[in-house]
């Protein structure tokens, strides 16, 4: 994945979410490099990038709180996750004070579009994958 490359760049990130495995313990190797990924990428800042890795992070916590998946250490975590959500919200505060919610740089591709619900109800299901997160990882 080249995040210079934004629109396959979505499409990769894209698969990733939705195909990574978040049961037994393969979410022990894949976290780390997603969380880098996600905050390092150059389509930063959109919601319809957030939800991407909410979506993905949230299905994780849902197969960890009901045992399907090994428990995650949620803690380091946090500052992170509830920044992102106060974005989403256009609340201040966080570890990323300053930082705003804008439109997506890069449109997705038509596949990304297929594979997901891209659009005005991004934001919507950004947030709803947010509060489901950070519920289950409490």
């Amino acid at each position: 994945l080249c995040p210079h490359d934004g629109s396959r760049f979505f499409l990769g990130a894209s698969l990733l979410a939705l195909f990574l495995p978040s049961h037994g313990d393969a979410a022990a190797c894949w976290l780390p490099a997603v969380l880098r990924l996600w905050l390092s990428c150059g389509v930063d800042g959109s919601a319809e990038y957030d939800a991407l890795w909410l979506g993905l992070l949230a299905r994780l916590a849902k197969d960890a709180f009901y045992g399907h998946a090994s428990p995650v250490e949620w803690a380091p975590h946090l500052p992170l996750l509830y920044s992102r959500a106060l974005r989403l919200l256009r609340l201040p505060g966080g570890q990323e004070a300053g930082a705003e919610l804008r439109p997506a740089v890069v449109r997705p591709l038509a596949e990304v579009s297929a594979l997901f619900q891209v659009g005005a109800a991004s934001s919507v299901e950004a947030l709803r994958c947010a509060a489901r997160l950070i519920v289950l990882s409490l």
